[in-house]
């Protein structure tokens, strides 16, 4: 199972990656997506966030938990590290 935090320059940039990826319907990023091979992508879009001092963090993200060796090579390119993820899959 691989997390992926992403970070995109925009929210455009960061659909277009996902569409590439095949995790949106329409344009829609879906928080769930069963690929043809079985495995499962969960998807969560965050969008801006703000630091503890409430400054705005620049970029739009994204958090991704998959084994889809596929969606992982897509998105690798705006997969960062991060110190503390927001958000955690349960």
């Amino acid at each position: 199972m691989s997390d992926l935090y992403l970070k995109a320059d925009s929210e455009a940039a960061l659909i277009a990656a996902l569409t590439e990826a095949g995790l949106t319907i329409d344009g829609q990023p879906q928080a769930v997506t069963i690929h043809d091979n079985g495995t499962v992508t969960d998807l969560y879009v965050i969008g801006r966030m703000n630091d503890a001092d409430g400054n705005a963090i620049p970029g739009y993200h994204a958090n991704v938990r998959t084994v889809n060796a596929e969606v992982i090579d897509k998105l690798d390119p705006l997969s960062c590290s991060v110190a503390s993820p927001s958000f955690v899959f349960a």
